[in-house]
């Protein structure tokens, strides 16, 4: 008689953790689209804060058209990376990737949504009329960095200032503009 209590006991508590049915991904919105440079680098330098944001991981590599997180360390975390890539009629698109250490749960499309959402109201102000893309003039070399450093290359000196701790927000991205405007 008190293995019929025990049993519906049991039968009642494998119910509550029978595993749930995984959910449809949300839509994809699509990627950012730039038409000009100064609205590309604003959609730019939105992007680095999105992918870290998002990601909860710091850039490992940067470029003017390619940028990485680390990999994820927990659970918690989403690795991103973003490419800036030219399209044949003059714009260009800024598409991301986020992946999860495991299982996402559609936590990374919901970023990729996010990140799309993020970019496209930091390119917002410049319009999306079709203008010719003009010719970036050779920047100055940056004055923060001493003679030895401006002989590194440029992925040099970036893994240099990925391995800087302490530095905030601000100075992390004036340096990073510096290092990939020379």
């Amino acid at each position: 008689m008190r293995a019929i209590p025990v049993i519906a006991l049991s039968l009642a508590l494998a119910g509550c953790v029978a595993p749930q049915p995984k959910r449809p991904p949300p839509p994809i919105a699509p990627a950012p689209v730039c038409y000009s440079d100064e609205q590309c680098d604003a959609m730019w330098t939105e992007a680095m804060v999105q992918a870290q944001n998002l990601s909860g991981m710091r850039i490992q590599t940067a470029t003017d058209s390619f940028l990485q997180t680390y990999n994820p360390t927990s659970f918690d975390r989403m690795g991103a990376m973003v490419r800036r890539m030219p399209n044949p009629d003059g714009s260009t698109t800024i598409e991301a990737t986020f992946t999860c250490r495991y299982d996402c749960n559609n936590l990374n499309f919901e970023a990729r949504n996010l990140f799309s959402a993020s970019v496209k109201a930091a390119g917002a102000r410049f319009g999306s009329v079709v203008a010719p893309v003009p010719v970036k003039q050779a920047a100055p070399a940056p004055q923060y960095a001493p003679p030895a450093q401006q002989a590194q290359t440029k992925e040099q000196q970036l893994e240099q200032l990925n391995r800087e701790t302490g530095l905030s927000y601000e100075e992390y991205q004036r340096r990073y503009k510096a290092i990939t405007a020379q």
